[in-house]
C-alpha cells in the first residue's frame, strides 16, 4: 500500500531512523533532513537524506522545509525526532501548517510536558506520583540541596533537554551520592544552565523502568497506547534505552490516558515511570511531540505508531487503526550503540547478554533491508579506536 504523500523527518538520529523504517515501504517518498554527517542513519537507503548546514539554525531550517514542501503537489507529513525541534515547531506551527500536515500539541500543552518545572507544578496540582524534587541554582548546588531537605542519592537533570545542556555534551542525568559529587556536577552544569532539577533518586534496577507510548489525533477515536519495560540502559540506571520489551502495565496505561487525555494531547507522547518492589510507581518524565528512541519496539510487535500517525494526518483513520494492532508481545528492541558502550565498559553481564541472545529481536541500526547503517556505525567505532591507538603511539 504505497501512499503518494511524502513524509519529511527532521533528524536522522536513531529516533528519526526508527520513524523512517516504520514508514517504509508504506510511504513512497520519505525525506530526512540532517546536519550531522557522522550519524549512521545518513547512510539509509529507505529515505532521501537531505544534508543541511545546521539543524539548530531554525531560521534556515524553516526556509529549507518550506522550499522542500513546495516541490510537492500535496502537503507532506512532518515528523520530528528531538525535543529541540518539537519546541521550535510548536512555536512556528502556523508557518509550518501552511506547507505541512502536522500532528503537534498546543503550545500550552507542549510547555507543560516539556519543561520540568511546569510539569512538576502539574504533578503537584493533580497529585500525580512524583519523587521529591526541587529546582536549585547550579552555583553552590550542594548547599542548596542541603537546605531543600532532599536525601542522597539525588539525581540531577536539566529543567529542559533543549539547548545549552545538550550543546555542552552533558549527560542525560547525574546520580550523586554526596555533597562533594553534587558540587562537582554543579560546576559542570553551570557552564550550560543557571539551575537544575534535583530529585530524590528512585532505587532499583533498569528493569523496573516502564514506559507507555501514546498517539492521539482528531478522528482517530481512542488514543493508541503501547506499554513496555526497559531491560538495559546506557549509562546504567540513569540513561537512555539500550534494550526493552513489551509489557503489561495497566496502572501506567490508566495514568497515561488520564494525564494526556485530560490535557488534550494531540500527536505523539509518552510517559516513563519506575516501579518499586511493592508494585507502586513514580513518574520519571514525559515526552511530548515526538516518538521515543525505543518506539520501534511497538512497530516490531505490530503496533506501527509512526505509520498510524502518518495515515491519521491524511485522514485515513480506518487504515491507521489497522496498522496499530499489537500482534506480538515477545520481540525485544535493541540499540547497538548503547549495547556496545555497555560491553566495552564491562557493564553488561553474561546472563543478561545470554537472555537477550535467546529472544527474537529488532534493532535500532541493523536491518537486512538497510545494511549500510550498521556498517557506518561499525566503521565509526573502528575509526575512533584507530585514532585512539595512534594517539598512544610515541616515537
Amino acid at each position: 500500500m504505497d501512499q503518494d504523500v511524502a513524509a519529511v523527518v527532521v533528524g536522522i538520529n536513531p529516533t528519526g531512523l526508527g520513524i523512517v523504517r516504520s514508514l517504509h515501504p508504506h510511504c513512497a517518498t520519505i525525506i530526512a533532513l540532517e546536519s550531522n554527517r557522522d550519524e549512521p542513519g545518513t547512510h539509509t537507503r529507505l529515505a532521501r537524506v537531505h544534508l543541511v548546514d545546521d539543524l539548530s539554525d531554525h531560521e534556515t531550517l524553516l526556509a529549507e522545509l518550506v522550499d522542500l514542501a513546495r516541490t510537492f503537489h500535496e502537503r507532506p507529513v512532518l515528523f520530528l525526532s528531538s525535543d529541540e525541534h518539537v519546541v521550535w515547531a510548536v512555536r512556528n506551527r502556523e508557518a509550518l501548517a501552511t506547507h505541512f500536515r502536522v500532528l503537534l500539541p498546543s503550545r500550552e500543552v507542549c510547555d507543560t510536558l516539556m519543561f520540568k518545572d511546569r510539569f512538576s507544578e502539574l504533578a503537584a496540582r493533580e497529585r500525580y506520583p512524583m519523587p521529591r524534587s526541587a529546582f536549585l541554582p547550579t552555583e553552590g548546588l550542594s548547599g542548596h540541596i542541603a537546605v531543600s531537605g532532599l536525601r542522597y542519592p539525588v539525581i540531577l537533570k536539566p529543567a529542559s533537554k533543549v539547548g545549552a545542556w545538550e550543546q555542552q555534551g552533558l549527560e542525560k542525568a547525574y546520580i550523586v551520592q554526596s555533597p562533594e559529587e553534587a558540587a562537582a556536577v554543579g560546576v559542570r552544569a553551570a557552564r550550560a544552565v543557571p539551575s537544575v532539577m534535583a530529585q530524590e533518586y528512585l532505587e532499583g534496577e533498569d528493569g523496573q523502568v516502564y514506559f507507555c507510548l501514546y498517539l492521539a489525533a482528531p478522528g482517530l477515536g481512542e488514543p493508541l497506547m503501547f506499554c513496555g519495560r526497559k531491560l538495559l540502559q546506557w549509562p546504567p540506571l540513569r540513561g537512555s534505552t539500550a534494550a526493552c520489551e513489551p509489557a503489561e502495565a495497566p496502572g501506567l496505561e490508566s495514568l497515561t490516558r488520564k494525564m494526556f487525555g485530560g490535557l488534550g494531547v494531540e500527536g505523539f507522547a509518552s510517559l516513563e515511570v519506575k516501579y518499586d518492589n511493592t508494585g507502586a510507581f513514580k513518574i520519571i518524565e514525559p515526552t511530548i511531540g515526538r516518538v521515543d528512541l525505543q518506539s520501534s519496539v511497538a512497530t516490531i510487535n505490530g503496533m506501527n505508531m509512526p505509520l498510524a500517525g502518518y495515515l491519521a494526518a491524511l485522514g485515513r483513520f480506518e487504515e491507521a487503526r489497522a496498522f496499530a494492532r499489537q500482534v506480538r508481545s515477545d520481540v525485544v528492541w535493541v540499540y547497538e550503540a548503547s549495547m556496545w558502550s555497555l560491553l566495552r565498559t564491562h557493564a553488561l553481564g553474561g546472563t543478561s547478554l545470554l537472555g537477550l541472545a535467546r529472544r527474537p529481536k529488532g534493532y535500532a541500526l541493523a536491518s537486512w533491508s538497510d545494511p549500510a547503517v550498521l556498517g557506518a556505525f561499525a566503521g565509526g567505532v573502528i575509526e575512533r579506536a584507530a585514532r585512539k591507538a595512534r594517539s598512544l603511539v610515541t616515537f
